[in-house]
Protein backbone atom coordinates (compact mmCIF):
# COMPACT_ATOMS: atom_id res chain seq x y z
CA UNK A 1 0.00 0.00 0.00
CA UNK A 2 1.64 3.31 -1.04
CA UNK A 3 1.60 6.27 1.24
CA UNK A 4 2.92 9.44 1.82
CA UNK A 5 5.04 10.83 4.58
CA UNK A 6 4.90 14.76 5.46
CA UNK A 7 6.55 16.87 7.34
CA UNK A 8 6.63 20.70 8.48
CA UNK A 9 9.27 23.70 9.47
CA UNK A 10 8.30 26.56 11.35
CA UNK A 11 9.87 30.65 9.83
CA UNK A 12 8.87 33.25 11.79
CA UNK A 13 5.21 33.13 12.63
CA UNK A 14 4.53 31.02 9.43
CA UNK A 15 4.27 27.23 9.17
CA UNK A 16 5.08 25.05 5.69
CA UNK A 17 4.44 21.54 4.88
CA UNK A 18 6.53 19.66 2.82
CA UNK A 19 6.28 16.26 1.02
CA UNK A 20 9.03 13.32 1.38
CA UNK A 21 9.57 12.81 -2.13
CA UNK A 22 9.69 9.39 -3.80
CA UNK A 23 11.71 8.34 -6.04
CA UNK A 24 11.15 8.78 -9.91
CA UNK A 25 12.96 9.38 -13.22
CA UNK A 26 14.76 12.41 -12.20
CA UNK A 27 15.68 10.89 -8.82
CA UNK A 28 15.42 7.47 -8.97
CA UNK A 29 17.47 6.83 -6.00
CA UNK A 30 16.71 9.90 -3.84
CA UNK A 31 14.28 9.01 -0.86
CA UNK A 32 15.10 11.72 2.09
CA UNK A 33 15.00 15.03 0.54
CA UNK A 34 12.09 16.93 1.15
CA UNK A 35 10.03 19.21 -1.20
CA UNK A 36 6.76 21.08 -1.45
CA UNK A 37 3.91 18.44 -2.34
CA UNK A 38 3.02 18.17 -5.34
CA UNK A 39 -0.50 16.50 -4.98
CA UNK A 40 -3.76 17.61 -3.60
CA UNK A 41 -4.27 15.49 -0.67
CA UNK A 42 -8.08 14.93 -0.28
CA UNK A 43 -9.23 14.94 3.55
CA UNK A 44 -6.28 17.17 3.52
CA UNK A 45 -4.02 17.57 6.75
CA UNK A 46 -4.82 18.06 10.31
CA UNK A 47 -1.93 19.85 12.30
CA UNK A 48 -2.31 19.92 16.23
CA UNK A 49 -0.66 23.01 17.91
CA UNK A 50 -0.79 25.57 21.00
CA UNK A 51 0.33 29.14 21.75
CA UNK A 52 0.17 31.78 24.30
CA UNK A 53 -2.39 33.92 24.06
CA UNK A 54 -2.23 37.87 23.91
CA UNK A 55 -5.48 38.38 24.87
CA UNK A 56 -8.38 37.22 27.32
CA UNK A 57 -12.54 37.22 25.75
CA UNK A 58 -13.99 38.41 29.17
CA UNK A 59 -17.62 38.08 27.54
CA UNK A 60 -18.16 35.73 24.80
CA UNK A 61 -21.90 36.50 23.99
CA UNK A 62 -20.87 40.39 24.24
CA UNK A 63 -20.48 40.22 20.00
CA UNK A 64 -21.37 42.53 16.61
CA UNK A 65 -22.12 41.14 13.62
CA UNK A 66 -19.56 42.64 10.65
CA UNK A 67 -20.95 43.06 7.46
CA UNK A 68 -17.91 44.13 5.21
CA UNK A 69 -14.73 46.40 5.58
CA UNK A 70 -12.74 48.83 3.86
CA UNK A 71 -10.43 51.62 3.46
CA UNK A 72 -10.50 55.21 5.44
CA UNK A 73 -7.70 56.92 5.20
CA UNK A 74 -4.77 54.13 4.95
CA UNK A 75 -6.97 52.64 7.61
CA UNK A 76 -9.57 49.92 8.32
CA UNK A 77 -13.28 50.53 8.54
CA UNK A 78 -16.03 48.20 9.58
CA UNK A 79 -19.20 48.29 8.81
CA UNK A 80 -21.56 46.57 11.62
CA UNK A 81 -24.56 46.46 13.67
CA UNK A 82 -25.17 49.40 15.72
CA UNK A 83 -22.49 49.84 18.61
CA UNK A 84 -20.12 51.95 20.88
CA UNK A 85 -16.54 52.07 21.49
CA UNK A 86 -13.83 53.93 23.56
CA UNK A 87 -10.51 54.91 21.41
CA UNK A 88 -8.21 52.32 22.05
CA UNK A 89 -10.38 50.02 23.58
CA UNK A 90 -9.18 46.18 21.84
CA UNK A 91 -11.45 44.43 19.71
CA UNK A 92 -11.09 40.54 18.29
CA UNK A 93 -12.24 39.77 14.65
CA UNK A 94 -13.11 35.84 13.76
CA UNK A 95 -14.29 34.15 10.73
CA UNK A 96 -12.85 37.00 8.66
CA UNK A 97 -10.94 35.64 5.38
CA UNK A 98 -8.59 38.92 5.44
CA UNK A 99 -8.72 40.27 9.14
CA UNK A 100 -9.42 38.05 11.78
CA UNK A 101 -7.37 39.40 14.83
CA UNK A 102 -7.02 41.42 17.48
CA UNK A 103 -7.06 45.23 16.52
CA UNK A 104 -7.41 48.24 18.64
CA UNK A 105 -10.25 51.09 18.26
CA UNK A 106 -8.69 54.33 16.80
CA UNK A 107 -11.33 56.71 17.93
CA UNK A 108 -14.72 57.13 19.94
CA UNK A 109 -18.09 56.14 18.54
CA UNK A 110 -21.14 56.62 19.94
CA UNK A 111 -24.23 54.24 18.63
CA UNK A 112 -22.49 53.85 15.49
CA UNK A 113 -22.45 51.03 12.36
CA UNK A 114 -19.01 52.12 11.31
CA UNK A 115 -15.76 51.23 13.31
CA UNK A 116 -12.41 52.35 12.57
CA UNK A 117 -9.67 50.67 14.03
CA UNK A 118 -5.40 51.28 14.21
CA UNK A 119 -5.16 48.80 11.91
CA UNK A 120 -3.46 49.85 8.10
CA UNK A 121 -5.65 48.85 4.95
CA UNK A 122 -4.86 49.60 1.67
CA UNK A 123 -7.22 47.34 -0.27
CA UNK A 124 -10.59 47.33 -1.79
CA UNK A 125 -14.11 47.26 0.08
CA UNK A 126 -15.47 43.60 1.05
CA UNK A 127 -18.36 42.53 1.76
CA UNK A 128 -18.36 39.55 4.45
CA UNK A 129 -20.23 38.47 7.58
CA UNK A 130 -17.25 37.86 10.45
CA UNK A 131 -17.97 38.43 14.41
CA UNK A 132 -16.44 41.29 16.50
CA UNK A 133 -15.44 40.58 20.05
CA UNK A 134 -16.17 43.42 22.08
CA UNK A 135 -14.83 43.03 25.20
CA UNK A 136 -11.63 42.07 25.24
CA UNK A 137 -8.47 42.64 27.55
CA UNK A 138 -5.14 42.61 25.59
CA UNK A 139 -2.23 41.53 27.91
CA UNK A 140 -0.03 44.38 28.63
CA UNK A 141 1.57 44.17 32.41
CA UNK A 142 1.66 41.65 35.52
CA UNK A 143 -1.85 43.06 35.69
CA UNK A 144 -3.50 40.73 33.11
CA UNK A 145 -4.71 37.46 34.18
CA UNK A 146 -3.35 34.62 32.18
CA UNK A 147 -5.55 31.16 31.88
CA UNK A 148 -2.89 28.91 33.25
CA UNK A 149 -3.48 25.18 34.46
CA UNK A 150 -2.23 24.17 38.04
CA UNK A 151 0.07 21.99 36.45
CA UNK A 152 1.47 25.43 34.15
CA UNK A 153 1.12 27.63 37.60
CA UNK A 154 3.13 25.31 39.53
CA UNK A 155 5.41 25.49 36.85
CA UNK A 156 6.13 29.12 36.63
CA UNK A 157 6.64 28.95 40.14
CA UNK A 158 10.30 26.56 39.49
CA UNK A 159 11.51 28.89 36.64
CA UNK A 160 11.20 31.72 38.96
CA UNK A 161 12.90 30.29 41.48
CA UNK A 162 15.61 28.40 39.42
CA UNK A 163 16.13 32.30 37.91
CA UNK A 164 16.29 33.90 41.30
CA UNK A 165 18.38 30.87 41.88
CA UNK A 166 21.10 31.83 39.15
CA UNK A 167 20.93 35.32 40.08
CA UNK A 168 22.57 34.69 43.54
CA UNK A 169 25.04 31.99 41.41
CA UNK A 170 23.64 29.34 43.11
CA UNK A 171 23.63 26.15 39.79
CA UNK A 172 22.66 23.32 42.34
CA UNK A 173 19.67 25.12 43.44
CA UNK A 174 19.20 26.54 39.46
CA UNK A 175 18.96 23.11 38.32
CA UNK A 176 17.06 21.81 40.83
CA UNK A 177 14.27 23.97 39.71
CA UNK A 178 14.83 23.57 36.50
CA UNK A 179 14.24 20.02 36.82
CA UNK A 180 10.98 20.29 39.21
CA UNK A 181 10.06 22.72 35.88
CA UNK A 182 10.50 20.46 33.18
CA UNK A 183 8.55 17.49 35.07
CA UNK A 184 6.13 20.17 35.91
CA UNK A 185 5.43 20.65 32.30
CA UNK A 186 5.61 17.21 30.71
CA UNK A 187 2.51 16.39 33.55
CA UNK A 188 0.50 19.50 31.71
CA UNK A 189 1.32 17.69 28.09
CA UNK A 190 0.56 14.53 29.40
CA UNK A 191 -2.43 15.91 30.69
CA UNK A 192 -3.66 17.20 26.95
CA UNK A 193 -4.26 13.67 26.04
CA UNK A 194 -7.44 12.82 24.57
CA UNK A 195 -9.33 9.93 24.50
CA UNK A 196 -9.53 6.37 26.40
CA UNK A 197 -7.19 5.84 29.51
CA UNK A 198 -6.91 2.47 29.90
CA UNK A 199 -5.68 0.70 33.62
CA UNK A 200 -4.43 -2.99 33.38
CA UNK A 201 -5.87 -5.05 36.29
CA UNK A 202 -4.04 -7.50 38.24
CA UNK A 203 -5.38 -10.72 40.17
CA UNK A 204 -5.22 -9.18 43.62
CA UNK A 205 -7.98 -6.50 43.18
CA UNK A 206 -11.09 -6.82 44.30
CA UNK A 207 -14.80 -5.24 44.29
Amino acid sequence: MAFKKYAYYNKGNKIAVIELESASQDSPTEFTRYISPKTTVTDGLEIEYAYAPTYNIKDADDIKLIGGYEEDNGLLKLTLASSSHTKDDWVLIENSNGISGLHQVNATTDSSTNLVLTTKYNGAAVSETSTLYQDVTFIQDESFELDLSDYQAQAVVYYVKAKIAEDMRDMEGREYFLKLFRKQMEKSSRAKKRGLYKVQGFWGMRK
